[in-house]
């Protein structure tokens, strides 16, 4: 049973214990100090973990393949993420940071929502792990004096990436001015409410679906507005494309992984599977008759590992 990749958190987790190593002596003033001694650590410990995060994803499909406006907000959000210690002092370019910053917090609190129970589970399990691990750091630290065997809390960071990402974020807002922090908070605001007014549209669209569900003739006319296409395309393409809930044991899931429909799903209906409020009649039909140069058939499994843990 893999509950994880050993292989890669090994690694990548000799790869931060050397960046400890040989910057052991180094300490610098920069917005994560009170975590990390230097900005060298900051980058290579919070890549590691990105880095683990998507080879694990890759492995054990649990979020599938991001689409690609997802996949191109993720990598933009790292990058800024990762380079906002070394542009201290320069105003403009900190404002647009500041920006890409806050949606840090959309894609954290996303991802603990997303995960839900299951990663709630998880937690429980390895929380006596971490605080073991805590207490072994907090006593080679005392005893031989050296912030060295910060490294080994790698394996806590990665367990908690959501929230611990969400105290870094809450130590780059800290240190933000009053202006740039407005900036920082809108963009989660933004995300939050596009999220819910394309959520209403959505049960709009599943509504309009309903009343034709045996004829596209009036769903054409519908499609027209490039958003309603957009969400259209997602309602009909849900469950068998698109993935909607988290499912760790099944051993096949929708190849892609759109947040609008997920959000929907959250929005919509906050207590029940999202099965019960969008599944249409006549979905895959209406899809082929109205998508009809769209893929509709996947290779699915879409990771290595079909399952979060090996039955056999």
């Amino acid at each position: 049973m893999i509950i994880f990749d050993w292989t890669y958190f090994l690694i990548l987790q000799v790869i931060v214990i050397l960046t400890y190593y040989f910057k052991r002596k180094d300490k610098e003033n920069q917005p994560f100090s009170k975590i990390f001694p230097t900005k060298i650590h900051f980058v290579i410990s919070n890549a590691a973990i990105f880095t683990l995060c998507y080879l694990y994803n890759t492995e054990r499909q649990l979020f599938c393949n991001p689409v690609p406006w997802t996949a191109v907000l993720l990598v933009l959000f790292i990058i800024s993420f990762l380079s906002y210690p070394f542009f201290k002092g320069k105003k403009h370019l900190l404002s647009l940071l500041a920006i890409t910053g806050g949606l840090g917090i959309f894609i954290s609190i996303y991802l603990i929502l997303f995960a839900r129970l299951e990663y709630l589970i998880f937690l429980a399990f390895n929380i006596p792990i971490i605080l073991i691990v805590h207490v072994v750091i907090r006593f080679l630290k005392k005893k031989f004096r050296t912030n060295f065997f910060d490294a080994l809390y790698f394996y806590p960071a990665v367990i908690l990436t959501p929230f611990f990402l969400l105290y870094q974020l809450w130590l780059e807002f800290k240190s933000l001015t009053s202006f740039k922090k407005k900036l920082f908070l809108l963009t989660p605001i933004v995300t939050v409410t596009a999220m819910v007014l394309l959520s209403l549209r959505i049960n709009y669209v599943v509504n309009e679906i309903k009343a034709s569900p045996s004829d596209s003739t009036e769903l054409i006319k519908l499609i027209e507005n490039p958003i309603d296409r957009y969400l259209t395309e997602l309602v009909l393409g849900a469950h068998w494309k698109y993935h909607t809930e988290l499912c760790l044991l099944d051993g096949w899931r929708p190849p892609y992984h759109d947040p609008v429909l997920v959000s929907a799903n959250k929005i919509l209906n906050p207590f029940s599977g999202f099965d019960q409020g969008t599944t249409l009649p006549n979905a895959n039909k209406l899809y082929r008759q109205l998508f009809p140069d769209n893929r509709t058939n996947f290779d699915c499994k879409c990771a290595k590992n079909e399952r979060l843990f090996d039955l056999n």
